[in-house]
C-alpha cells in the first residue's frame, strides 16, 4: 500500500510508501495546496484519505459546505 499526494491543482504528485513517509511529505509540501491524498492498495483500488490527514496540512483548501 502507498499514498499518492496531489498538489498544484492536480499537476504534481508525490508518493509515500507508508504513513510516516506521508507525514514527512506533508511537512515538506507545507507551502503547496494539497488537493487530494489517496491511499493506493496493492490491487489498484484507491480511496481518498484527505479528510483524515487534513489536520497535518497547513495550506489546505476549505472544505465545501455540505449543509445546504
Amino acid at each position: 500500500m502507498e499514498y499518492r499526494i496531489e498538489y498544484a491543482r492536480g499537476k504534481c504528485r508525490n508518493y509515500a510508501t507508508n504513513r510516516k513517509d506521508l507525514l514527512e511529505w506533508l511537512s515538506i509540501l507545507k507551502d503547496e495546496v494539497i488537493t487530494d491524498i489517496r491511499k493506493v492498495y496493492k490491487n489498484g483500488v484507491e480511496d481518498s484519505v484527505l479528510e483524515k490527514y487534513q489536520k497535518y496540512i497547513k495550506n489546505s483548501p476549505a472544505p465545501a459546505d455540505q449543509s445546504k
